[in-house]
């Protein structure tokens, strides 16, 4: 027995397990009360996200909280935005995200998905009213199940006469208390259809100069009972190919976003498609931030507005990253006035001719017009 937490960390309360990870609220000097995560070690316990940066605590509450198909939604405030909103989170730093905007509270798992609450400040006949959403764990993925209808959930109608929703998995049924506005609150049963949902992984990711790209989509689901008949996938580029698992090498004059869908089909009759994008990396001349095919002062200047004065961004950040640290700093700058005005010598490569980075880096060049395609 040993402790997971320094003594400064106070435990809150528990929100769930996902992919053995334990994923709690805790509360510290530096973060107030935010999401932490533990592998059951002392050196795997850490803070998973601090949605509201510094002191400020979030306002998570313990009823936030769902587990679905191996993702753990939760509703919360962040900096950004004062308002709660959704998140999922895989019990990774890296796969924490903000799913929506939109201020909804998870409620219950509807098998591979997420039954959500929104507050419908519309309806004028309940002080306590709400649209129930549905979510994957994607923005296209989540969307409203009563706004066709009159019907809106009421959590708690009268003293002592609230139930809490229940999911029939075997009928797909949602069970709920609601209102349509004639005969008051009374138990409803939604349909929530047995729809697939897909998700893939994508290799590499971002925009690098590998023109062959490797997607598997061994982690869609679909409901109990039902079973996935296809996998379908839309290369971008007029290619397309089956299989759960698939490698596609595009052209060599291939460059930019190419738009890659995966439509996945269960033996229930049911099929949804979700889309990412693969990008191609663009040659480019190093240090030419302003793409207008010449080194000169203007890229120094262009660059130094972009960082400082909120000038727009470089469409080839490689270009504008001149001395290749996979970062734009007032280094760059300084790197390209060194090369015009102080003999400082040529700049990193692709430079004085179009060319491409020549290792994966974490920079994109999504366009950079004076060396074509």
């Amino acid at each position: 027995t040993f402790p997971l937490t320094d003594p400064e960390v106070a435990f809150g309360y528990a929100m769930g397990v996902v992919n053995n990870r334990f994923v709690f609220m805790a509360t510290d000097a530096a973060h107030g009360s935010e999401p932490w995560v533990s592998d059951g070690t002392a050196a795997g316990t850490h803070l998973l996200v601090d949605l509201k940066e510094g002191p400020e605590s979030t306002g998570l509450g313990p009823q936030s909280h769902v587990v679905a198909a191996g993702t753990l939604f939760f509703c919360g405030e962040y900096t950004e935005y004062p308002s709660k909103h959704l998140w999922a989170t895989d019990g990774t730093i890296g796969g924490t995200y903000r799913v929506m905007e939109t201020p909804i509270s998870p409620l219950i798992a509807a098998g591979d998905k997420v039954v959500c609450a929104l507050y419908d400040y519309e309806t004028r006949e309940h002080l306590d009213a709400y649209d129930l959403w549905l979510s994957d764990g994607t923005p296209e993925g989540t969307r409203s199940l009563l706004s066709h209808t009159a019907v809106r959930y009421t959590p708690d109608p009268h003293p002592y006469e609230y139930f809490a929703p229940v999911f029939l998995p075997a009928r797909r049924l949602l069970l709920f208390p609601g209102d349509d506005g004639y005969k008051g609150s009374e138990p409803w049963a939604l349909f929530i259809p047995p729809e697939p949902t897909p998700r893939f992984t994508m290799t590499p990711e971002g925009c690098q100069p590998s023109r062959t790209v490797t997607l598997d989509a061994s982690s869609t689901t679909t409901p109990e009972g039902t079973a996935i008949a296809s996998y379908a996938w839309d290369m971008g580029d007029g290619t397309t190919l089956e299989g759960v698992r698939i490698e596609h090498t595009y052209a060599a004059d291939a460059s930019g976003v190419q738009h890659i869908c995966l439509t996945v089909a269960n033996d229930a009759g049911y099929a949804v498609t979700r889309c990412r994008d693969f990008c191609i990396h663009n040659r480019f001349l190093r240090g030419d931030a302003n793409a207008s095919a010449a080194l000169d002062i203007a890229d120094a200047i262009f660059l130094l507005s972009h960082l400082f004065a909120r000038g727009p961004a470089p469409d080839c950040a490689d270009a504008a990253d001149a001395n290749d640290d996979e970062k734009l700093d007032i280094a760059d700058a300084v790197k390209i006035l060194g090369h015009l005005f102080a003999s400082e010598g040529p700049l990193p490569p692709p430079f004085g001719t179009c060319g491409i980075e020549t290792v994966e880096d974490a920079l994109d060049c999504r366009a950079f017009k004076p060396c074509g395609p």
